[in-house]
């Protein structure tokens, strides 16, 4: 399950995005080097200011790996995030929320949106 690897990964260390994107590469099976996992670095903690979460960034990078047109799967993403946490914003999410929180929602989130797509 998508939700308890990423937390998992989160527990052991990795940021918010790599946590996202290493369950994903588990779970799917998709190919994401470690330096793909690494450059993540660059983007957690909103961005290294407390703007767009990283976790939602990381899910949308799970969408363009998985799939071939992005477009709708990633506003349907962040939509469906926002809806859920009120907003996309890091710094606001943290002052509402723990990071193991968004990140499982999230990934619920974002099997659905996989799993929609295996459907149709």
């Amino acid at each position: 399950m998508l939700k308890k690897r990423a937390i998992c990964y989160y527990k052991k260390g990795c940021n918010c995005s790599q946590c996202v994107l290493c369950a994903a590469r588990d779970e799917y099976g998709l190919e994401i080097p470690d330096e793909c996992c690494k450059s993540c670095d660059g983007i957690y903690n909103g961005l290294g200011i407390g703007s767009v979460c990283s976790v939602l960034i990381g899910c949308i990078m799970v969408i363009g790996l998985a799939e071939k047109d992005v477009s709708f799967r990633r506003l349907d993403m962040t939509e469906k995030f926002n809806k859920k946490f009120g907003s996309i914003n890091c710094g606001k999410l943290k002052n509402n929320m723990n990071c193991c929180e968004i990140i499982g929602e999230a990934c619920d989130i974002l099997e659905n949106i996989l799993t929609e797509k295996e459907e149709q």
